[in-house]
């Protein structure tokens, strides 16, 4: 024990005699020397070395890290204030910290440390209650694809073994090669470190599950395996990672119940449920029936009168998900899994490739662009869909896929980018994703024609080699160190690895490709001839080629993915995301990773980084002060694809559209005369019917301002003007009618028209501002002095550009966006319409550093609007879909203290 252990017993026994949150429980603490002495006698019985100023200065100290958790604001708390004080100790004498000691000796950078820290100390003090027994919480954590979710979980794992908890078990999705993976993982950095680090721990692991196979590990009854898991001298933690799968979920509740009946009183449970919205929501729940696998997880975590299991009612249940959507909207109320306690959203590293990096920042504004993405995406042609995608119709027609100019360019860069990797890593992984259906028979198909075009690479590559050559210096101009800085501006230490020289890698190109192994992954492949990663392989076994389709895309990393040929037709939002492997960390091949794709999936992906953000934002701010049990999430609606599954969506509702707090603001237009002189002309009416509202001029502002404008004018020009017309931000139906429905806080507004520093001005009389430059975002496959058919500014608003209507209020230097509302909420501001007339001439910057914007190249000046409306009052925030709770937790206090009071699990779902 130190002194930390000792600061949060005492915090943890004054908490639970005086019912106050831990930061009060300290703070008295630090002032009362009584309590203060306590400490320091109980020290001494431990033979801890501590004085007064030593022991001011921990308390201050664990002050500060209570402090660091409960600042931050990325999560929703059923109570915050009831946390348990638990802070994580770097001390190798726990096994949090022998943990935190190998994620040091693996080379973390401090800055990673420092977030995963944070992170793990959240979910600990928020979701594992202390003492843990008879813990009966539900929550979810929401982090990125291939983002590090394992990292954090091996964490709370650790913790929650130092805090008492005797049982924890892993559920790892539905494939056995993650199931694997996940639980090699663990034994390597959490399990085997404590047991090799400590010759007479006060607690030691013992593996329930087996690492080869599915299913347990132990056969026979628990109280043979698990004799001391009550032991206070030596308590034993039973731990095992187990299949979604309701045969081995059953088989794992059996055998628990043969625990002894001693120690059923005294299991102190943590179940993660990794992959959360794969296979444990309920399927049926619109037929009132319980789906095999959801029914069998539940039967682990909620009480029951039919089917008992020591751990019911006393489990920690944590669900980690990339994509919640499914988790979120399945069903609500005491007997499911729904997130009633906690919901948090885990940030990235730094160094993570993840779709602001690859597909862009919505938040953009030029000349303060935080992150210009790295240009790795290849958009596929018709002639390379049709060759190489299964077909639709009835009859289907036949699949006879072939290598076309797209997938070709992908596996010669596949061969160029191991040839790299083998450069300055003999040893290292390299493996290229082609995707293209999730059907076994046309993996086959593919497999045959890509095996046949492989095996001709090597008379490809003596033939062709100027080609391949050719694609070489291309693919690393337009992807360079220069690049990569702009797009992680953060990345740190190791720095990225520039490419090799053309003759090193030449030299190593006959061997590469004599190398590559074409590998089929789906259900019907085992063994060898599925992807697989053996620490043990030869250089000569680690180039692969992965075929394949579902068994590829849930949590399976994919070592070393430089090359990734994705075409496959989804219609859900949350399918296409778990698809998405090239997201993930890159050290050591950051400059080599590139992607083929469609032009409707890269606008799909694109749409999926607002629904992420659309989705934190409001927690973040509509949703401050509540629970998951107090209110929904809402999931925003996209117009091209479903937002998950049909088959899990509950008891769900429409959430009509909410614009309080928003700022939209248009970036994407049809670069078409009629269209754009349209919208001039309905401009041009609104200033002329406002001009009795125009404010007087002032000399140093180059803008227009028109003050209590009445809202039937913004009703108008909204209704007449031109929207990008599949754009979810700028609904007119939607917000017509919510500025209609909220006419008392919308019946005045003010119109500010937007100057610039073009020599051309836009106006009437003597009432005009110079014209505003801003460039676009290069369009892929454009015709070279051909007017492009679309224009897209990413950017048109800047953050200042919320206090335009009142400057005099706009404080000096960066000031956040959300002080920015603050300001507008405190004055009690009238909404704004921003109008910014964009020069058809435009132009990048002279010191513009984004090498994808160019010149506009309009057909006519473009007019861009943003609206500032009211700073939000607690509403909903966007148009989409939620799961009704209303009354589904109105026993939910008695329920907590009382597991008696709990609903039976039934085979009909609660709402």
């Amino acid at each position: 024990m130190n002194i930390f252990e000792l600061i949060r017993t005492h915090v943890e026994t004054l908490r639970t005699e005086s019912g106050q949150p831990p930061i009060e429980v300290v703070n008295q603490i630090i002032a009362s020397d009584t309590a203060k002495a306590q400490i320091i006698l109980t020290a001494n019985i431990f033979k801890i070395s501590i004085n007064n100023q030593s022991l001011d200065e921990a308390l201050l100290m664990y002050k500060a890290q209570i402090q660091r958790v409960v600042a931050m604001e990325d999560g929703l708390f059923r109570d915050r204030d009831l946390a348990n004080g638990y802070t994580l100790t770097e001390e190798e004498s726990s096994c949090w910290g022998n943990y935190y000691n190998k994620l040091v000796h693996e080379g973390r950078s401090p800055e990673d440390l420092s977030r995963i820290i944070d992170e793990c100390n959240v979910l600990v003090q928020q979701f594992l209650p202390q003492p843990a027994q008879n813990a009966f919480r539900r929550g979810l954590v929401i982090g990125q694809v291939q983002s590090g979710k394992t990292t954090i979980f091996n964490g709370v794992i650790s913790a929650a073994a130092d805090i008492n908890f005797n049982l924890i078990l892993i559920l790892s999705g539905t494939l056995e090669s993650l199931r694997k993976q996940t639980q090699k993982r663990i034994m390597r950095d959490v399990t085997a470190p404590w047991g090799t680090n400590n010759v007479n721990p006060p607690f030691y692991f013992t593996w329930i599950s087996d690492p080869d196979n599915p299913g347990l590990r132990v056969a026979g009854r628990a109280n043979h395996t698990l004799p001391e898991l009550s032991n206070p001298g030596r308590r034993q933690v039973a731990i095992g990672v187990f299949l979604k799968n309701a045969a081995v979920l059953n088989n794992l509740k059996n055998f628990l119940k043969t625990i002894n009946p001693f120690d059923q009183r005294n299991i102190r449970a943590l179940i993660i449920d990794d992959e959360a919205d794969q296979a444990t929501p309920n399927a049926g729940v619109n037929q009132n029936t319980i789906t095999a696998i959801n029914r069998a997880i539940k039967s682990l975590v909620i009480p029951s009168v039919l089917d008992s299991c020591p751990t019911q009612g006393q489990t920690s249940y944590l669900g980690f998900t990339a994509t919640p959507f499914a988790t979120l909207l399945n069903e609500g109320g005491e007997d499911t899994l729904y997130p009633k306690d906690f919901l948090y959203f885990l940030r990235s590293s730094d160094r993570y490739f993840g779709p602001w990096q690859l597909f862009g920042n919505p938040d953009e504004v030029e000349g303060e662009e935080t992150i210009i993405p790295l240009d790795v995406i290849r958009i596929l042609s018709d002639n390379d869909i049709n060759a190489t995608v299964p077909q639709t119709g009835r009859p289907k027609p036949p699949y006879v896929p072939v290598v076309s100019g797209g997938l070709l360019k992908a596996i010669r860069w596949y061969a160029l980018a191991a040839a790299a990797r083998r450069v300055t890593d003999p040893m290292s992984w390299s493996t290229m994703l082609i995707h293209t259906s999730s059907k076994t028979s046309d993996h086959e198909a593919l497999f045959r024609a890509v095996n046949a075009f492989c095996a001709d690479l090597p008379t490809d590559w003596s033939v062709n080699q100027w080609e391949w050559k050719a694609l070489w210096e291309q693919e690393t101009q337009l992807v360079t160190l220069n690049n990569f800085a702009q797009a992680f501006p953060r990345y740190g230490n190791p720095a990225p690895v520039n490419y090799p020289e053309w003759n090193q890698l030449a030299g190593m190109m006959d061997q590469v490709i004599r190398d590559i192994r074409i590998k089929v992954d789906n259900s019907l492949y085992g063994g060898s001839e599925r992807l697989q990663y053996d620490e043990d392989a030869p250089a000569s076994d680690r180039l692969q080629i992965a075929i394949g389709g579902n068994t590829l895309s849930r949590g399976l990393t994919l070592e070393g993915l430089v090359s990734s040929y994705f075409a496959r037709r989804i219609n859900a939002y949350d399918t296409l995301l778990q698809m998405g492997r090239w997201f993930g960390y890159r050290q050591g091949y950051e400059l080599l990773c590139r992607l083929w794709t469609t032009e409707a999936l890269k606008t799909a992906f694109r749409d999926l980084v607002i629904m992420e953000l659309n989705l934190r934002k409001s927690l973040q701010i509509y949703l401050q002060g509540q629970s998951p049990a107090d209110k929904a999430p809402v999931i925003t609606r996209m117009p091209s694809m479903a937002i998950t599954r049909q088959s899990v969506l509950g008891n769900t509702q429409v959430v009509e559209a909410d614009y309080s707090g928003a700022a939209p603001q248009t970036i994407s237009f049809v670069n078409q005369r009629d269209w754009l002189q349209n919208n001039l002309a309905v401009t041009h009416d609104l200033l002329a019917q406002a001009d009795q509202y125009l404010a007087p001029s002032s000399p140093d502002t180059n803008k227009l301002i028109y003050n209590n404008v009445p809202v039937n004018l913004i009703l108008a020009f909204i209704r007449n003007f031109n929207f990008w017309p599949t754009t979810n931000t700028f609904n007119k139906r939607h917000m017509l009618d919510f500025i209609e429905r909220n006419n008392n806080l919308y019946s005045l507004w003010s119109v500010v028209v937007m100057g610039g520093n073009k020599e051309r001005t836009f106006g009437r009389g003597t009432n005009t501002v110079r014209m505003i430059n801003r460039s676009r975002i290069k369009g892929m496959g454009e015709t070279p002095g051909k007017a492009p058919v679309d224009i897209n500014i990413k950017s048109l608003r800047a953050t200042r550009d919320l206090l335009s209507d009142r400057t005099d209020l706009l404080p000096s230097g960066v000031v956040p966006e959300e002080d920015m509302w603050d300001i507008r909420r405190k004055n009690n501001l009238n909404p704004v319409l921003l109008i910014y007339p964009i020069d058809k001439d435009s132009a990048p910057l002279p010191n513009n550093s984004n090498p994808q914007r160019t010149n506009l190249d309009a057909v006519e000046d473009i007019i861009g609007i943003s609206l500032i409306m009211s700073p939000p009052g607690g509403q909903k925030g966007a148009v989409g879909i939620s799961l009704r709770l209303e009354d589904v937790y109105s026993n939910d206090d008695d329920a907590d203290s009382n597991p008696d009071l709990q609903n039976p699990l039934t085979s009909t779902p609660a709402i």
